[in-house]
C-alpha cells in the first residue's frame, strides 16, 4: 500500500479519538436497536432484545411466540434499517482498525531521511480535499445527530409501550406523536403550508374557523377514504365543539416526507392513519382512526360503530367447539408479504394445506372467493398480513374471537414497520400469535412462509385452550378500547390538544369549501393546484383541472 495511505489513515485515527472520548457511549449501539417494543404495523415487541438488560425483562414486553421446539438463542437483532446512518460503533470501530503503528515498530529508513525521500512522499499524498472528507467522515455530526434522535425515539415508544392496555394507554399514544412539535414550542401557520403544498397523498386540510368546518383542497381519494374521515370529524363536531385549527389529514398508505423549501423550511405535521415510530423522518406524522372506522363499502364493511356489534353478535353464533380449525385469509396482493406467501403457497404440496384456506389474488371479491367479516368468525384461526404499509382488517379479526396470527417481518423490536393508532395495545402471545417472516437467523436462508405457517397451525391445534384464550384475549381488548366512543373521543383529544399548540389564529384558506359541501360534491383539487405561499411549494404548479 502506498505511503500516503497509511499517512492519511494516521490522521483519521487521531481525529476520532477526541470524538470517542466526547461520547463514551458510541462503542456500543447497543442503545440503537436493543430496547423494547416499537412501532409495526401492529408493531409487537419482541422479548429478550439485545440490551434490554433486566430493567427491561422486568417490564411488560411484547414477547414473540415460540411455534416449534426450543431453538438456540437468536443473534442479536440488528441495528434498525432504513434510516440511513451507519451507527457510531461501526464509525469508531472502523478508526480504530486504522489507527498507525506505534512508534516503536517504525523504520526510521521508511519514513525517508534525505531530501529525496521527502519529496516522494509528498508527490504521493493526497489533495488537500480528500483529508477534509476524511475528516468529516470520522466526525460525520450528522450521523451523530440522527443517533440522539433515534434514542428519543426509543424511549418516547418503550414508555407507549409499558404496561396493560388501558384507556389511558391508548389515548398516550396522541402525546407522543405531538412531543416533537411540544418540544419546539408551537406549531406555526408555515408548517401546515409546507404539508399542504407539499403532500402528494390523497388528503385534504382540515380547519375550523369561528366554530365552522371547512375542507380545503381536497384531493382524489382512492375509494371513498378521503369521504369517511370526513365523515367522522363531522360526527365528532356535532358531538363536542372543536375550537379553531388548521391541521393537514392524509389517508394513503404513506405519509407524505415533502422536500424543505426555502418558503416552507420547517416540515409540518399530518394526521395519517399509518407510520413507523423508528422512523426519524415520520416524526411529524400524528396517528387517527383511519377511514374503516366511518366505513369501507368497497370491501362491503359498514362502519365501525354497526360492525363492532354485528361482529359481537356473529362472534356469539359460532361457538368455539363448533368453529372450522381451519386458518383463513383473503386479499388481494398488496405488498411484499402477500406477494412473497402468494409464491410460497404455490410451491408448497397441496398435501400440507388442510387446514389452511389462504388466497391472494386480484379479483379476491368474486361470489366464489369472497368471505364477509361475519364469515370470518365462523374460523378458529384467522391470518393476518399488511397490506403495502398497514392493513385495516385487524379490528375486525380481533373482535371475531379467533385466534389471530399475524405473519410479517419486523424491522427492530417491532413486529412492522407501519401501525395503527392502538397497535400498542397489543401483547404478542396474549392477543395474537407473531410468526417473523424473512431470513432464517440459523442457516441464512428465506423462510418458506408456507411452512411457517403450518408450523404455527400445527402448535395451535395442538393446544386448543391456549388458542382460545388468545382469541378471547383480543376480543376483549377490541371490544373495551375500541368502542366507537374511544375513536371519537380520540379524534377529539388529538384535535383539541393540538390545537393547543398552534402559534397561530387559523384564517380560512383561499382553497376552503365548507365541509358539508365537500362531502356532497366529491369535488377535489389536484395537489398540483393548491394555493401555496411563495416559495413554499417543491414542485411546479401543474395544468388547471378539468371543468
Amino acid at each position: 500500500m502506498r505511503p500516503w495511505v497509511y499517512m492519511l489513515l494516521g490522521v483519521v485515527g487521531q481525529l476520532a479519538v477526541p470524538a470517542l472520548r466526547r461520547n463514551p457511549r458510541a462503542s456500543s449501539t447497543a442503545e440503537l436497536h436493543l430496547s423494547a417494543p416499537v412501532g409495526t404495523p401492529t408493531a409487537l415487541l419482541a422479548e429478550g432484545s439485545e440490551g434490554t438488560g433486566e430493567k427491561n425483562r422486568a417490564r411488560p414486553s411484547l414477547a414473540v411466540h415460540e411455534v416449534a421446539a426450543a431453538q438456540p438463542a437468536a443473534a442479536p437483532a440488528p441495528p434498525a434499517r432504513k434510516l440511513g446512518a451507519r451507527p457510531a460503533a461501526a464509525r469508531a470501530a472502523g478508526t480504530a482498525a486504522v489507527a498507525p503503528p506505534s512508534a516503536s515498530t517504525t523504520d526510521a529508513t521508511q519514513l525517508g531521511s534525505s531530501a529525496e525521500s521527502f519529496a516522494q512522499r509528498d508527490a504521493s499524498l493526497p489533495p488537500q480535499s480528500e483529508v477534509e472528507e476524511a475528516v468529516e467522515e470520522a466526525e460525520d455530526p450528522a450521523a451523530r445527530e440522527l443517533e440522539v434522535l433515534q434514542r428519543q425515539l426509543l424511549q418516547r415508544t418503550e414508555a407507549l409501550w409499558a404496561g396493560p392496555p388501558s384507556e389511558e394507554k391508548l389515548f398516550a399514544r396522541i402525546e407522543a406523536d405531538l412531543a416533537p412539535f411540544a418540544e419546539r414550542g408551537n406549531i406555526t401557520e408555515r408548517m401546515v403550508d409546507h404539508a399542504y403544498c407539499n403532500s402528494i397523498r390523497q388528503g385534504f386540510r382540515f380547519q375550523v374557523v369561528g366554530g365552522r368546518l371547512y375542507a380545503v383542497g381536497t384531493s382524489e381519494s382512492f375509494e371513498t377514504r378521503l369521504l369517511n374521515v370526513q365523515r367522522q370529524l363531522w360526527a365528532v363536531a356535532q358531538r363536542w365543539q372543536l375550537p379553531d385549527l388548521d391541521v393537514m389529514i392524509e389517508q394513503s398508505d404513506w405519509p407524505t416526507i415533502g422536500p424543505l423549501t426555502e418558503g416552507c423550511s420547517e416540515r409540518g405535521p399530518v394526521i395519517a392513519p399509518a407510520k413507523h415510530s423508528l422512523d426519524p423522518n415520520h416524526t411529524h406524522v400524528l396517528l387517527a382512526p383511519d377511514h374503516t372506522f366511518g366505513e369501507w363499502v368497497e370491501a362491503r364493511t359498514p362502519s365501525w360503530a354497526e360492525m363492532q356489534a354485528l361482529l359481537a353478535a356473529s362472534a356469539r353464533d359460532h361457538t368455539w367447539e363448533g368453529r372450522a380449525p381451519i386458518l383463513l385469509f383473503r386479499g388481494a396482493p398488496m405488498g411484499p408479504t402477500r406477494a412473497a406467501l402468494a409464491d410460497s403457497m404455490h410451491h408448497w404440496a397441496a398435501a400440507h394445506n388442510w387446514h389452511l384456506d389462504i388466497k391472494i389474488r386480484e379479483g379476491i371479491h368474486s361470489p366464489q372467493e369472497f368471505k364477509s367479516m361475519f364469515q370470518h368468525c365462523a374460523h378458529k384461526y384467522l391470518l393476518h398480513l399488511e397490506g403495502n404499509s398497514y392493513s385495516g382488517r385487524l379490528k375486525y379479526l380481533l373482535s371475531c374471537g379467533a385466534a389471530v396470527v399475524w405473519l410479517g417481518a419486523r424491522d427492530t423490536n417491532l413486529t412492522s414497520a407501519y401501525h395503527e393508532f392502538y397497535y400498542h395495545l397489543l401483547n404478542a402471545d396474549e392477543h395474537l400469535l407473531h410468526i417473523e417472516t424473512g431470513e432464517n437467523k440459523t442457516t441464512g436462508e428465506q423462510n418458506n412462509m408456507a411452512a411457517q405457517l403450518a408450523a404455527a397451525l400445527k402448535g395451535l391445534l395442538a393446544n386448543d385452550t391456549k388458542a382460545r384464550s388468545m382469541g378471547h384475549a383480543a376480543q376483549h381488548a377490541a371490544r373495551a378500547l375500541l368502542t366507537p366512543d374511544h375513536v371519537q373521543r380520540y379524534w377529539y383529544r388529538l384535535l383539541t390538544r393540538y390545537a393547543q399548540l398552534q402559534g397561530f389564529q387559523p384564517r380560512l384558506h383561499p382553497d376552503a369549501v365548507p365541509l358539508e359541501e365537500a362531502m356532497v360534491s366529491r369535488r377535489w383539487i389536484p395537489h398540483d393546484r393548491r394555493t401555496c405561499p411563495r416559495g413554499c411549494r417543491s414542485f411546479p404548479p401543474g395544468p388547471l383541472p378539468l371543468t
